[in-house]
């Protein structure tokens, strides 16, 4: 099923392009010490104390591996998961 779009093509584009911006430039405060160090091992992502920050590659390849898990789904017959249940997997 697809949600009808409160979005033209253009702004999605923007929206997402200026949501790269903001993790590349100001980043995400991430509080747990663990997680940190768990991030900090991945290869796209740096910190400047507990403010983590990624390169758009790491995003962009994140939306297209999202993508392509629902593609597989929806030619499967399958259920759609949750974001918490895709990111179990």
């Amino acid at each position: 099923m697809r949600l009808p779009s409160i979005f033209s093509t253009d702004q999605l584009t923007r929206l997402h392009d200026e949501a790269l911006r903001v993790l590349k430039t100001i980043g995400i405060k991430v509080a747990d010490g663990e997680l940190r160090d768990r991030l900090s091992h991945h290869s796209g992502i740096t910190f400047t104390e507990d403010r983590a920050r990624n390169d758009r590659s790491l995003a962009d390849d994140m939306v297209d591996e999202h993508r392509r898990r629902i593609s597989a789904q929806a030619a499967a017959g399958g259920t759609f998961l949750s974001h918490e249940q895709t990111l179990m997997q």
